[in-house]
């Protein structure tokens, strides 16, 4: 039987993904490689996950393909907001752009030999941790189960999410009661 690995991403283009090993201890955490190109409008710049990085890091890096590795891909969802008339509106751009982030990360982890890539809505993995919706707090929380990882700074937030993500792919994944 191989060895057990855990990833946790967190989704968007300024998230990140890390590795846990069976007993829980970080192997990797990083973020997304990003590629620039040309976007549809003159002078605009659009940004998306660089699926092929990507790959090399998770096959020549991580060595995903090597172990039975899990992964949680943090699911988008829409949430509505009420616009200043008291119309229900969504952000469909932002929305649109997470889902695309979120097909690639899936694909990607699939194609580099994850076991099984699940997605995993935030409330879910932000109760396990009682996070909420305030980034400081998944930091707080990562700095308590992760002391090894530097997360010293503000923008540390989708390294702290993709640690406790991955935590809680390893959690969901050695439950004896998940498969009642």
């Amino acid at each position: 039987m191989r060895e057990k690995l855990y990833i946790g991403a967190d989704n968007g283009l300024s998230g990140a993904a890390a590795v846990l090993d069976a007993s829980g201890r970080p192997r990797r955490v990083f973020g997304f490689p990003i590629i620039e190109r040309a976007g549809a409008r003159e002078a605009h710049i659009h940004k998306s996950i660089n699926a092929r990085a990507l790959m090399v890091l998770l096959t020549e890096e991580v060595r995903v393909q090597d172990y039975e590795t899990y992964v949680m891909v943090e699911r988008p969802f829409a949430v509505p907001r009420k616009s200043g008339d008291g119309q229900k509106e969504v952000f469909v751009g932002m929305i649109g752009s997470m889902y695309e982030v979120y097909g690639v990360l899936s694909t990607v982890f699939l194609l580099a030999g994850a076991a099984e890539v699940t997605g995993v809505v935030p409330h879910s993995w932000k109760r396990k941790f009682d996070v909420g919706a305030k980034k400081n707090k998944s930091v707080s929380v990562a700095r308590e189960l992760f002391p090894e990882i530097d997360l010293q700074h503000a923008k540390d937030h989708n390294r702290a999410e993709a640690l406790l993500i991955a935590e809680h792919c390893r959690m969901y994944h050695n439950d004896p009661r998940r498969n009642l």
